[in-house]
């Protein structure tokens, strides 16, 4: 919440972030100035990693002198991807979610999966966290399924689900943490009214997470930045 009051009141300087790919490979970089602080976080975004059991998301993040440049401090941007994306969407949860869901669906089992489901849980009296990956191996999400639960606050029931219809039946707070270019959840808008939905994974225009139906029965989208109008192929396709 700092962060975006610093934000709010245009109290840094911050250049679009910029990335390239090359080899199956997304590479980003994300400088950012303040009176105080500087530094630069970047990272590697492979999603075939998730094939080898090796995390999708790496990377590093460096913080800078503010008055001499020089290099203070190396930080792993894994965590700090993971923990700030949490953070962000249990903000967004906190503030848009009705405040009596009880129930987190999660698309997408995989860092920020996690800590999506360890901070939304910090924010509201969740019971439920359903959990749906396609692509993940049975042994591998039930064990991700012991640690999430072991991790949240109020030791929520876990429930894996076979299929994203079956988690949204069953969640109040929709969150999508995927590589995916279609969408991962179905045209329903029956299934899909009356939720609070945070999808992180869509960074370039040709990713999409969340269907069209969806658009066409919600009356407010939110963005954490900008430029994920144009970024985002969940949006650039659907807003003018």
């Amino acid at each position: 919440a700092k962060a975006f009051d610093i934000y709010g009141k245009g109290e840094f300087a911050m250049p679009e972030r910029y990335g390239f790919e090359e080899g199956g490979m997304t590479f980003l970089y994300m400088p950012c100035f303040t009176d105080h602080a500087c530094g630069t976080k970047m990272l590697a975004l492979v999603p075939e990693n998730r094939e080898r059991r090796l995390p999708s998301i790496d990377g590093v993040v460096v913080l800078n002198d503010r008055t001499t440049g020089q290099s203070k401090a190396l930080l792993d941007a894994k965590r700090v991807t993971s923990w700030r994306t949490g953070a962000t969407g249990a903000l967004a949860a906190r503030e848009l979610s009705n405040e009596n869901a009880a129930s987190v669906g999660i698309v997408g089992c995989g860092v920020q999966g996690f800590s999506q489901g360890v901070c939304i849980s910090a924010v509201r009296n969740i019971k439920k966290i359903c959990l749906f990956d396609p692509f993940k191996p049975e042994d591998a999400l039930k064990q991700y399924a012991e640690d999430l639960q072991k991790a949240a606050i109020g030791n929520p029931e876990m429930i894996i689900c076979k299929s994203a219809e079956e988690l949204l039946s069953g969640s109040d707070i929709v969150v999508t943490t995927t590589f995916a270019t279609e969408p991962v959840l179905p045209e329903e808008p029956e299934l899909l009214k009356g939720k609070c939905y945070i999808a992180v994974g869509s960074y370039k225009p040709y990713m999409k997470e969340l269907p069209d139906s969806l658009f066409e029965i919600t009356e407010d989208v939110y963005v954490d930045l900008p430029y994920a109008c144009e970024e985002s192929g969940d949006l650039s396709t659907r807003i003018e």
